[in-house]
């Protein structure tokens, strides 16, 4: 892995997901916004124009029907298109943390192969976190790396299958990733509410994000 992806990589994977949620609502913010100027705008110029008509016949009276109408219409637009604007897309945020999960994962088995010792990976209903091998103390959680630190889920994602391959399904997922390099191919499902993203990764060692269940064909991360 190169200095220049690895920076790359690291930009997205140490991110929270606290950040990232806020940078999409700040992002639709800013074009609530626009929105809302565009509708002063409009509202700016029925005004004048009954400006002009108040003038014209030299009598004050207020707002037509028809203005009334086409206020009260923009503001109801206006109103549902807020609420939609400010509600980051569930798509989206899922997306972002199968490419955050697919990248750890990859510096894992990396890190693996570099330092000698084997890596895990095990999640839980909240979240989830990587592990080392000790020399004597068995497996030790990573608490130095920055990367590798224990992971929780934004609210509402959650880790909704697992399957390695030519193996049966275990109560706990747990992923291992030995210095020799060699690996089962395997798949994670996420999910948030009806949408579906899962993580693939193959016996050579190519990870990659797919849409929906995924598959656990040793091609399958290949594509």
């Amino acid at each position: 892995m190169t200095q220049k992806t690895f920076a790359c990589r690291c930009d997205l994977v140490s991110r929270g997901p606290e950040r990232n949620d806020r940078f999409v609502v700040r992002r639709r913010c800013r074009a609530a916004a626009t929105l809302a100027a565009a509708i002063g705008y409009h509202v700016n110029l029925l005004r004048r124009a009954r400006t002009r008509r108040e003038i014209d016949v030299g009598r004050s009276r207020g707002f037509t029907l028809i203005e009334m109408l086409v206020v009260l219409m923009i503001i109801g637009l206006f109103a549902g298109l807020v609420s939609t604007i400010t509600q980051p897309d569930e798509r989206a945020v899922l997306r972002l943390e199968a490419d955050r999960l697919s990248q750890l994962l990859d510096f894992a088995a990396t890190e693996a192969r570099l330092t000698g010792k084997s890596i895990a990976w095990t999640a839980d209903e909240s979240g989830y976190r990587f592990w080392r091998s000790g020399e004597d103390a068995g497996w030790l959680e990573i608490r130095d790396s920055e990367l590798l630190r224990a992971r929780t889920l934004p609210l509402g994602v959650s880790v909704s299958g697992f399957r390695v391959e030519r193996m049966r399904p275990q109560g706990a997922m747990r992923l291992e990733f030995a210095p020799q390099g060699s690996s089962l191919a395997f798949t994670i499902s996420l999910s948030l509410g009806a949408e579906r993203y899962s993580v693939a990764g193959s016996p050579v060692g190519d990870v990659r994000v797919v849409p929906g269940e995924g598959k656990i064909d040793g091609d399958v991360a290949l594509r």
